[in-house]
């Protein structure tokens, strides 16, 4: 994706309490592959800032703070071109006002108002802002993570329609099964043992490479009359109506 050498991008998220996730790794490391400028704005530093890859500390749901990030980005870089927001939402089951609260907040609010202050960096270059959603948005899936996801690909869609007339593009990336530790814990090496394939007709779960090609390309001029739209990197998952193994 040579089309992003010398791109300026800003990615926010990426990390849980335990470092950064798969996924979010993915995508830093596919950013420096393609030349990229690239400045990641997280809770703390981690590995990958290094080489071709700055860090500003940054809480996604303080408001100034997200502000401030893209600012410094775009002084620094002299620009904008795309924003990447990798920032999840709390699992579980949401029994209390205050997890729903939280998950929305963490996942919903905090993309569109990271949306609202991007939007003056963006505009002059035409750019573009991707959000990491989830195959839970459009399979059986349950509480609070699944309904942020699925609250995100609307607001993906509205802020894409408010923003296209200043050439600004707005999608969203919803991965199904990847691969990471956790996924191994509890299927016993989902990646080498063919564990996803009762779930995915491709025969496996995704590695979060293939993850990070799809929101590069919604990044690059080669995506350029895309906007609105939420692409499933599922492995026929949600095509196949597939739910704990057994169709719906």
């Amino acid at each position: 994706m040579r089309e992003l050498a010398g791109k300026a991008v800003v990615v926010l998220g990426g990390s849980t309490d335990d470092g950064p996730t798969p996924i979010g790794t993915a995508v830093l490391s596919a950013l420096r592959e393609a030349g990229a400028r690239v400045l990641l704005g997280d809770s703390r530093p981690d590995e990958r800032v290094g080489p071709g890859v700055r860090f500003a500390r940054c809480e996604t749901t303080d408001d100034a703070q997200v502000a401030a990030c893209l600012r410094r980005a775009a002084d620094a870089f002299g620009g904008l071109d795309a924003v990447v927001n990798l920032g999840g939402s709390p699992a579980g089951h949401g029994a209390e006002r205050f997890h729903w609260l939280d998950s929305l907040n963490t996942g919903v609010v905090s993309a569109a108002i990271t949306a609202r202050a991007a939007h003056p960096h963006l505009r002059a270059a035409g750019g573009a802002i991707v959000n990491l959603t989830s195959d839970g948005t459009v399979r059986r899936s349950r509480w609070l993570a699944p309904v942020s996801k699925a609250a995100l690909v609307e607001l993906t869609r509205n802020i894409a329609a408010d923003f296209a007339e200043d050439g600004i593009r707005v999608n969203s990336v919803s991965p199904a099964w990847t691969w990471a530790e956790v996924l191994d814990q509890f299927t016993g090496d989902a990646a080498g043992s063919g564990r996803g394939t009762p779930f995915h007709p491709l025969g496996r779960v995704a590695d979060p490479a293939e993850v990070a090609e799809v929101v590069l390309f919604l990044c690059s001029p080669s995506s350029a009359f895309i906007t609105g739209s939420d692409w499933a990197v599922t492995g026929g998952y949600t095509s196949a109506g597939m739910v704990s193994g057994t169709g719906s």
